[in-house]
């Protein structure tokens, strides 16, 4: 009998390591997957480049687990096909989620890195889904599948609403040429006395921009002080706006004027009367869906500051991303509407914070937005009861 030769197979083990402490154990849009990668990369992210492979079940409902691919760089040698299988029996997952930090600050992709994205997808393909890459930067972030950049990303059926985002902007000098007009915390103490008194109303007077100057020192160390001030200076640059933007259509023909007046009252009655028709029905709460409708009604061609376009973008954001308005919502249409709108006067208007923004909510879809803002309206015995408690 022919003697077998004997050698030792060892055995193999997969093992986990102590990785981060996240609340973010679950991806429901590109959003969470940009906070995971940054508590990941942590203090790495103005320093060097780091590749970062995110684990999670097919549905979403669980990040499995995270791999540090690299440090220093993104090359297409880093990628191989085979890793990401072994990552998957690991991790006992299918799908897979890559991103990199940019240190420059700068979201946008290089070629390379749209190259490399599209080399994953290729060999990856029918092995693991690969579902999107990510670039990071400590307040922003871009995704590939948000944007469009790259095809081939396997499908995501999210139950969340998704929201087009603003994206992020260099906020310009007050002293520009967009701003040369505006009021800022930086020149309000020269400004505001080159406005007349008559046009202000009481919360704007002299008496209240004298507690704000007497202020001014507080403005970084006070958060209380802070908000007043911002507040102050928006409804000021919300004014002289209004001001301007009168004394800038006067016509000078007394009788052009007089003709102007008439056709502009009578517009303004008829406008007035053809105001949509409501069916307000009381409720204990009302939906946030409507409150936040109602908000985006409120606007309509009204000057806002930037800041406050932006501050109703983020709660309607917040709601999508938080599940409490799904895509499946009641009135997922108009809220994604809004948001877009939101959006788009966010980012094609250009200036600081404090800079001037009009929303104009198209004639039809304004009436479809009215009679939902006012739908509903808070039973006055739980508006009582709120009040006392």
């Amino acid at each position: 009998m022919r003697k077998l030769d004997i050698s030792e197979i060892k055995e193999m083990k997969l093992t986990y390591q102590k990785g981060i402490k996240t609340e973010l154990n679950k991806i429901r849009n590109s959003k969470d997957s940009a906070g995971i990668l940054r508590e990941i990369i942590g203090d790495d992210m103005n320093v060097r480049e780091s590749v970062i492979i995110i684990a999670v079940s097919r549905d979403l409902n669980k990040v499995n687990g995270y791999y540090v691919l690299s440090k220093g760089g993104i090359t297409s040698s880093v990628f191989d096909p085979l890793l990401l299988l072994k990552l998957a029996v690991v991790s006992n997952s299918g799908s897979f989620i890559i991103g990199h930090n940019h240190p420059s600050g700068n979201i946008h992709p290089s070629d390379a890195d749209i190259t490399i994205t599209k080399n994953i997808i290729k060999v990856s393909k029918g092995i693991v889904d690969v579902l999107d890459h990510l670039i990071v930067t400590e307040n922003s972030y871009y995704s590939m599948r948000d944007e469009g950049t790259v095809n081939g990303f396997v499908p995501i059926n999210f139950d969340y609403l998704e929201i087009p985002r603003i994206k992020p902007q260099i906020i310009e000098d007050t002293n520009n040429k967009n701003s040369n007009n505006m009021i800022t915390v930086k020149n309000i103490n020269t400004e505001y006395p080159k406005i007349s008194q008559v046009k202000l109303p009481p919360a704007l007077k002299k008496s209240e921009f004298d507690f704000v100057k007497e202020n001014l020192d507080l403005y970084n160390e006070d958060d209380t002080i802070k908000e007043y001030i911002d507040t102050f200076v928006a409804k000021l640059n919300e004014v002289t706006a209004r001001t301007k933007s009168k004394s800038a259509k006067k016509i000078n023909n007394k009788s052009s004027v007089k003709k102007a007046k008439a056709k502009t009252k009578t517009a303004l009655r008829k406008k007035t009367s053809r105001k949509p028709k409501t069916n307000t029905k009381s409720v204990g709460n009302v939906d946030l869906q409507v409150t936040l409708i109602k908000s985006f009604v409120n606007m309509h061609n009204k000057p806002k500051t930037k800041k406050q376009v932006l501050n109703l973008y983020k709660r309607i954001e917040k709601a999508a991303t938080e599940l409490k308005i799904r895509k499946t919502s009641k009135y997922a249409d108009e809220i994604k509407f809004a948001a877009k709108t939101l959006q788009k006067a966010y980012n094609n208007t250009q200036g600081n914070t404090e800079t001037i923004v009009t929303i104009k909510i198209p004639e039809k879809e304004y009436e479809n937005l009215y009679s939902i803002a006012h739908s509903e309206k808070q039973k006055t015995s739980v508006a009582y009861i709120k009040r006392y408690i």
